[in-house]
């Protein structure tokens, strides 16, 4: 029987959270929907970052490590979509949502899932090399190495 890995595992708890998200929502409990789908989003980022290496141990890592995924991929309007999946965080503590604000970002969390999920098994397409000293920061943050401009990682 093979070992799951952490990657495995992290994204069993994703699929776990958006479930419970659905069931929240279900209950009326949106504070807690939008949690949970949050939840779901990190634990898949988190997926990804174990299987490159990557430094996860905190939010700041965890949006690094997204905002890497969306330039490597060239999918800058993912970016946008975790601001608005972070708007659901956000809510578990000012609870301004309404239902069908939250039952959108659940929407929108589902679909990234699937983009996550395409991600950690498929290859980026092409060589990323980072041009602004932004993103050779964000590298340094999740690796611990700075970018050595003379070779691609």
């Amino acid at each position: 029987m093979t070992t799951p890995s952490q990657s495995d595992k992290y994204v069993a708890l994703s699929q776990v959270y958006i479930r419970q998200a659905d069931e929240e929502l279900a209950q009326e409990d949106y504070r807690q929907a939008g949690e949970k789908a949050w939840g779901a989003l990190v634990t898949a980022i988190k997926a990804i970052a174990e299987l490159r290496g990557w430094r996860h141990t905190h939010h700041d890592l965890t949006q690094e490590a997204f905002m890497w995924l969306a330039d490597e991929y060239a999918r800058p309007e993912l970016k946008d979509y975790f601001s608005i999946i972070g708007d659901l965080h956000r809510n578990y503590y000012e609870d301004k949502l309404t239902e069908q604000e939250v039952e959108q970002g659940i929407g929108r969390t589902r679909r990234l899932l699937q983009e996550l999920e395409t991600m950690r098994i498929t290859p980026p397409p092409g060589v990323f090399t980072p041009e602004s000293n932004r993103q050779k920061r964000r590298w340094a943050d999740l690796t611990g190495r700075q970018w050595d401009d003379s070779r691609p990682e």
